[in-house]
């Protein structure tokens, strides 16, 4: 079973914490070799869709006065399952929870979300203090 989108369980786990601290998503991605459109082949790696959200979701992070504070290359797990592999981890700052949110809904990050999709295998986002 893979994970893309959060449930509606936890979006209204996010809408329960202060709406005024910052918070900091780590995100844990695993690609697909190909990405996956509902429509077909883009003929690109799901690295290289990855690679298209970012490039825009990044200035809608910015908007918000969030930040993308790291983004790395997975080199090995240490600890966990050995088939809990991942390709790549973000730290994405927000100011608050309402921030990360309003992006959600936003109808220009609902129109790029989509290469989000196509690229990922699995992924998680774990919601962090500060």
């Amino acid at each position: 079973m893979s994970y893309l989108v959060p449930t509606r369980a936890q979006i209204a786990e996010l809408s329960e914490l202060d709406p005024s601290q910052p918070i900091t998503m780590l995100n844990l991605l695993r690609f697909h070799p190909r990405a996956v459109y509902k429509d077909g082949d883009r003929g690109c790696s799901g690295r290289e869709a990855y690679g298209i959200y970012m490039h825009s979701a990044r200035g809608m992070i910015e908007h918000l006065g969030g930040s993308l504070v790291r983004q790395s290359s997975v080199l090995a797990g240490v600890i966990g399952p050995e088939d809990d592999v991942w390709d790549e981890m973000l730290l994405v700052s927000y100011p608050n929870v309402v921030a990360f949110q309003n992006m959600l809904r936003d109808p220009d990050y609902l129109a790029i979300v989509m290469h989000r999709t196509a690229a990922l295998a699995d992924s998680r986002l774990i919601c962090l203090k500060g």
